[in-house]
């Protein structure tokens, strides 16, 4: 086999696990968790203290998991693509559940201060924990 087509097979190749990687990350991100019962519901105070309290354990139960949250509305963030961030906290809280919506949301309707349950995939801490691909549950 020639150099040049050692090469190209290699392109090849790489060009066939790029394209399979992005139609995983293009599947994953568009799942509908309408239909998906939770691995784990918490209120958000909750959900906040277990990770407050160990992180890596969090991590190690609810990574990539599906979590229903219930918690009260204390910010609606309008993102630069279009789609809303909702903020749960209980009380006076300083971190709390940021819920980021892959698709566009009406949050016209939705009160500050008022309890929501919300749906999502856990994605860790950063500041507050994070809750992506959600869906509103009830408000």
């Amino acid at each position: 086999m020639t150099k040049r087509a050692k090469i190209t097979l290699i392109v090849v190749i790489l060009l066939v696990i790029a394209v399979a990687v992005a139609v995983y990350l293009f599947i994953k991100a568009g799942n509908d968790l309408s239909q998906v019962h939770p691995d784990y519901t918490f209120s958000s105070s909750e959900l906040v203290s277990a990770y407050s309290a160990n992180v890596q354990k969090c991590d190690s139960l609810y990574l990539n998991k599906v979590i229903e949250v219930r918690g009260i509305l204390s910010e609606v963030i309008k993102n630069e693509d279009g789609t809303s961030t909702l903020v749960l906290r209980n009380g006076d809280e300083l971190v709390g559940v940021n819920c980021h919506f892959s698709h566009m949301v009406n949050t016209t309707q939705l009160k500050n201060g008022a309890p929501i349950v919300v749906r999502g995939t856990c994605s860790g801490l950063l500041i507050n924990v994070i809750l992506n691909n959600c869906l509103i549950v009830s408000q």
